[in-house]
């Protein structure tokens, strides 16, 4: 929009998920030189508003931009339904851009590019990517009970490092970390025990605590985005779901740290993709994880994680702490201090945590190579540990059926059959129920496998990166590169919604 505000006569159109309806389509009695939007909202109105179809069917160029996120967040259906009001190219000009060129992206490629189109990557071949130059560690953690002073004590060494590095006049760098979780409901409760804590940190109360999830409206994620993007003081931290791992910069940033295991390799990278950034090589990566989540490791074997205990962050931090003069009770007996904010912690809370986790995990289990057993145990001890709840959360029968739990043994009496994150039935489930299965074919595609040329998708030649290795799926395109939920809410500040086969269990 800033870059038509000069051009007389020109006007953009918005079209966002979870913004008013009514007001868009009021603008839309406007000019249309250019239309913004997110695939739910579009699809949306393409469906149910003649207007919108009429000017849409007329459109001489489709722009996908960061189209891997938007397969990441299950929009691959919609995509193919929104494309097929859209003029069959060569009518239409297609541009789409990705920072990775995984099967998925390869398959839109061919059901919305034309024949003749061009690969240009914008990666040089000299290039290494953040990942590559970036030191990373990974931690396994004994037990739950470790989770959150092991989260305290890498924030502390980050700000005791800054610390160290202060000039002649006592200035010294900011200390800027992201604390990645995979679900909603456990970036809300981290948050809130990182805000009870903070005496604990070596800069205290001028730590500020930014907390960004898909359950914030769009006006709340972009004040709380551009609060920590735009913060001078000498400490913060963003608490975020994967709202804020693909798209989004933040300069500045000293450290990235996971909590858990991401939802694959790909999301791996993104993330710590948000630290050395600009040519700068002196950001720092951290993935704190269970025992049971060492599978996942065997996908980052060539990215050069290397271990690091909770033992030896813990000497570390006390000899920084010694070295810059920093002493705080709270940091000596920082293992005592997290424990009693993490056993006073609402238990209500740790349950909701609990079960999104579960769902997460269960959601995923065959991409990160998890045992299902493992992950329903290891999830259960994890928050047993964590100091709030003396057994694992109860789990309805109806609930542990849906999981194809058979006996588990999670159930408390006075719950009925109301059942945590399933309960409300699966995601397969509700997507089998709305018949999101048997949607019509994309443009350009039929049935048969043959495009509208009359050609199968193996009769011509591919481009460059069309090649079934999986070294393609981490390939450049052009961009720098999940927040989806079950409601309306998607990926980085809008609610939008996708498929939910593919759906991320963030909302919870």
């Amino acid at each position: 929009m800033n870059l038509t505000h000069h051009h007389k006569g020109f006007q953009v159109q918005l079209l966002l998920g979870g913004e008013s309806k009514g007001r868009q389509l009021r603008e839309w009695r406007g000019r249309k030189d250019v239309v913004v939007a997110t695939p739910g909202r579009l699809l949306d109105l393409l469906n149910s508003e003649d207007s919108v179809r009429d000017a849409i069917q007329h459109a001489k160029l489709l722009i996908l931009d960061e189209a891997d996120t938007l397969l990441d967040m299950g929009f691959k259906a919609d995509i193919e339904m929104i494309n097929s009001y859209l003029p069959p190219t060569p009518q239409r000009q297609t541009f789409l851009f990705s920072a990775t060129v995984s099967r998925a992206i390869q398959e839109i490629a061919r059901d919305t590019l034309s024949r003749s189109h061009k690969f240009v990557n914008c990666v040089s071949v000299d290039d290494s990517p953040v990942h590559a130059h970036i030191p990373q560690y990974h931690t396994v953690i004994p037990s739950g009970q470790d989770a959150f002073p092991h989260l305290l004590r890498l924030i502390a060494q980050d700000q005791l490092i800054k610390l160290a590095s202060a000039d002649k006049r006592g200035k010294s760098e900011p200390s800027k970390v992201i604390v990645f979780f995979n679900t909603t409901k456990m970036v809300q409760l981290f948050s809130d025990m990182l805000r009870q804590a903070q005496s604990a940190l070596p800069l205290a109360r001028q730590t500020r605590i930014y907390e960004i999830h898909s359950k914030r409206d769009m006006k709340q994620r972009v004040r709380v985005s551009d609060g920590f993007r735009h913060d001078k003081g000498p400490a913060s931290v963003l608490v975020t779901s994967d709202v804020s791992a693909r798209g989004v910069d933040y300069p500045g940033v000293t450290r990235v740290i996971q909590m858990g295991v991401p939802a694959g390799r790909d999301i791996y990278i993104h993330r710590v993709g948000r630290t050395g950034r600009a040519g700068k090589t002196d950001g720092r990566g951290d993935l704190v994880i269970s025992s049971w989540e060492l599978p996942f490791l065997k996908q980052m074997a060539d990215v050069g994680l290397k271990p690091v205990t909770v033992a030896e962050v813990k000497r570390d931090v006390e000899e920084r702490a010694a070295a810059v003069g920093v002493s705080s009770p709270h940091l000596a007996s920082l293992d005592n201090h997290a424990m009693s904010i993490s056993s006073a912690t609402n238990a209500h809370e740790i349950s909701e945590a609990y079960m999104s986790q579960l769902g997460f995990f269960l959601g995923h289990i065959q991409s990160l190579g998890l045992v299902q057993p493992d992950v329903v145990n290891g999830v259960g001890k994890y928050f047993q540990d964590l100091g709030a709840l003396e057994a694992p959360p109860m789990m309805s029968r109806s609930m542990q059926e849906r999981l194809r739990l058979g006996s588990a043994k999670y159930e408390r009496k006075g719950q009925g059959n109301r059942g945590g994150f399933g309960g409300r039935g699966s995601y397969a489930d509700r997507d089998r129920e709305r018949g999101a299965g048997n949607r019509r074919p994309a443009w350009g595609t039929y049935a048969s496998g043959k495009d509208f040329r009359g050609l199968g998708r193996h009769e011509r030649e591919r481009s460059p990166w069309e090649s079934r290795g999986d070294s393609d799926r981490y390939a450049g395109f052009s961009r720098k590169g999940r927040d989806g939920a079950r409601s309306n809410e998607g990926y980085g500040f809008s609610k939008d919604r996708g498929s939910r086969r593919n759906a991320r269990f963030d909302e919870y």
